[in-house]
């Protein structure tokens, strides 16, 4: 639950002195953007669980979303500020009604026509009502494409391939939208940077300027796999239990980040409190005594 800012000076200040620059050090981001930060956070239902609840590297993080006050840093949020831009942009193109007899409105529209973008769908689980907007959907090509931004490329190029964790929640996409009646052949991942688009299943001819000279590199990103009904199951089912059970009992934490995404720790506004806990569990005495 959203409840201020944390300002660049360390401060937590509600979001009315932010937003009055009453407490502004005039480091932060400009005020407009940290209206957009305070629309796409504050009016999420802490009671839904949602595709990226499940897929992201720490449960922890997001179960105290959901059930802890806590302010955030508008300048680490900028990131997915970026990303729903792009998602607006998006949906305004598809959504657009394209008027006149032409050629390219026809073409446009026919296109056009064939797209779900930005829509929620819910599917039960186990008794657990899972919820998660698709980015883009094309129903004539039975296709799903979620839009990733990105800083940089580089990730993406070396490994050749989609993250596990974005591989897994397009996954959650087509399991949602299987159980709304809408079929699934194709998943596919745009990386956008500032400069490029990189997408799953495409192959890039990457040039780079070298002391030596210029270089060459072609590169495939490997497709993203399509899970069966049975395999995205057995990832869903533990998952939202664990987070489903923590919600409504306010008990047991889910677990943390392991070693290898434990860089996402800088980012969180819970990191002080989460390390306190992690302390505390292994000071605890065992059995109680």
């Amino acid at each position: 639950m959203l409840n201020g800012f944390r300002c660049p000076d360390g401060r937590d200040v509600s979001v009315v002195e932010c937003l009055s620059n009453k407490a502004c050090s005039r480091k932060c981001l400009p005020t407009v953007f940290r209206i957009g930060i305070l629309l796409k956070n504050q009016y999420r239902d802490p009671n839904t669980i949602s595709v990226t609840n499940l897929t992201g590297p720490c449960m922890r993080k997001v179960f105290w979303e959901k059930v802890r006050p806590y302010h955030i840093e508008p300048t680490k949020r900028y990131s997915s500020l970026r990303g729903s831009l792009l998602h607006e942009i998006i949906a305004l193109v598809a959504e657009q009604s394209y008027q006149g007899d032409d050629e390219l409105c026809k073409v446009i529209n026919d296109f056009t026509s064939n797209l779900l973008v930005e829509k929620t769908f819910r599917r039960p689980i186990n008794g657990i009502s899972l919820g998660g907007t698709i980015d883009l959907y094309n129903k004539k090509s039975e296709e799903i494409i979620d839009l990733k931004t990105i800083a940089f490329s580089n990730g993406i190029l070396k490994e050749q391939s989609a993250r596990q964790e974005h591989i897994a929640q397009v996954n959650l996409y087509a399991h949602l939208l299987r159980g709304n009646g809408f079929p699934v052949k194709k998943l596919r991942i745009a990386y956008i940077s500032m400069n490029d688009v990189f997408l799953t299943g495409e192959t890039y001819e990457i040039v780079r300027k070298l002391k030596a000279g210029i270089k060459k590199t072609t590169v495939k990103i490997a497709d993203v796999p399509l899970w069966s009904e049975q395999e995205t199951i057995a990832y869903i089912e533990p998952r939202i239990k664990i987070l489903h059970d923590a919600l409504a009992s306010c008990g047991k934490l889910p677990a943390g980040v392991d070693e290898e995404s434990g860089w996402i720790c800088a980012w969180c506004p819970f990191n002080s409190e989460c390390n306190a806990s992690k302390k505390s569990k292994q000071e605890e005495p065992e059995n109680g005594k």
